[in-house]
């Protein structure tokens, strides 16, 4: 079985990857051929690149999704009368 390594360091604050550092210093966490090869099929398709873009989208899109669920219960929430918005008001004054 060949282990497939991508590596990324995150910044705390920013989550972002950063490229200046070499693969050394960098988190090695192996991706497991086993899920890879599964999604792989899942998705229709055996490239790396497009498996783990795939992935990615999918993640995202159901975050999006459920962040817009969300916000409409709020919204139906709030059509509703179950926030009083002046009570806010006394509360800031």
């Amino acid at each position: 079985m060949t282990e497939t390594v991508i590596t990324a360091d995150t910044d705390s604050e920013t989550d972002a990857v950063n490229p200046d550092e070499t693969p050394a210093e960098q988190d090695e966490t192996p991706i497991d051929e086993e899920l890879l090869a599964e999604a792989g099929r899942g998705l229709g398709t055996t490239s790396r690149n497009e498996i783990l873009n795939g992935v990615l989208r999918d993640y995202v899109e159901r975050k999006r999704q459920q962040r817009r669920e969300a916000l409409e219960r709020v919204r139906k929430l709030a059509d509703e009368g179950a926030f009083d918005f002046d009570r806010i008001d006394e509360v800031d004054q």
